[in-house]
């Protein structure tokens, strides 16, 4: 694969990653504002039940994902720039992206889906589906992995 396409997909996946990571985070400052200046009623606990069951997972794994997406820009930018380093970044941020969807998965897994009992179906189907939707979000860092293998800078 041609270093220039290498690099420019990169970028791409790590801006996408950027702000996919942002995105939670703009959520949870803006849901503490709305539930600081609402009344207290059953429907709102009941739903800042659910938003710390998410800020658990989402304060610890979104940051991370921030950092992944700004590796792969830096990866792209310098496979872009002929700088053979963008390669080790490159699979460095793909190592990293595999280990962070097995760990956000299992975490959503353990920490949110019981904070939803009786409102899901058994456990094994949900085991399936997320093992399902790891695989989904492991092509790409594995795509990666072996492009950045093969790239000749």
């Amino acid at each position: 694969m041609k270093a220039e396409k290498a690099g420019t997909n990169s970028v791409a996946y790590g801006a996408c990653g950027v702000v996919l990571g942002l995105f939670p985070t703009i959520f949870l400052f803006v849901f503490n504002i709305m539930v600081s200046s609402a009344k207290e009623t059953p429907h709102i606990i009941k739903m800042g039940y659910y938003v710390t069951a998410l800020r658990s997972v989402w304060l610890i794994y979104m940051p991370i994902m921030i950092v992944i997406g700004v590796l792969y820009i830096l990866s792209g930018w310098l496979i872009k720039n002929k700088n053979q380093k963008g390669i080790v970044v490159g699979i460095s941020a793909s190592i990293f992206n595999l280990f962070w969807v097995a760990g956000y998965e299992v975490s959503l897994i353990f920490n949110v889906l019981p904070t939803f009992p009786g409102k899901f179906p058994p456990i094994e189907f949900q085991i399936i589906v997320f093992v399902i939707v790891a695989v989904i979000f492991c092509l790409y860092p594995v795509y990666f992995l072996l492009t950045f293998k093969r790239i000749e800078v």
